[in-house]
């Protein structure tokens, strides 16, 4: 879930891919793709501007990361998450 406060804020995004160090990961969120590359480890990660958070929707957004090997062999994997910009309400 992405609330109301972190929505303002740079989103950092990571993953793992089995691909050596160095091979280029593309990230797509809202339309917007982001740039990464692969660790030692086959860690990546990217940051999403506070800008590009502002304008996501509120609802289910889906973020995709692709991956091509030098064999020219690809791969993505999606997740969905939850831009909830409603602050809660109570009253007594």
């Amino acid at each position: 879930v992405i609330n109301a406060t972190e929505k303002g804020s740079d989103l950092a995004l990571s993953g793992t891919s089995d691909q050596p160090a160095g091979t280029a990961i593309t990230v797509t969120l809202n339309g917007q793709n982001y740039s990464a590359t692969t660790d030692a480890s086959g860690n990546w990660s990217v940051g999403v501007p506070a800008a590009d958070v502002t304008a996501l929707g509120s609802g289910a957004q889906t973020i995709t990361a692709s991956v091509s090997d030098r064999a020219g062999n690809s791969d993505d994997a999606s997740r969905t998450v939850t831009v909830s910009l409603s602050a809660p309400v109570i009253s007594i």
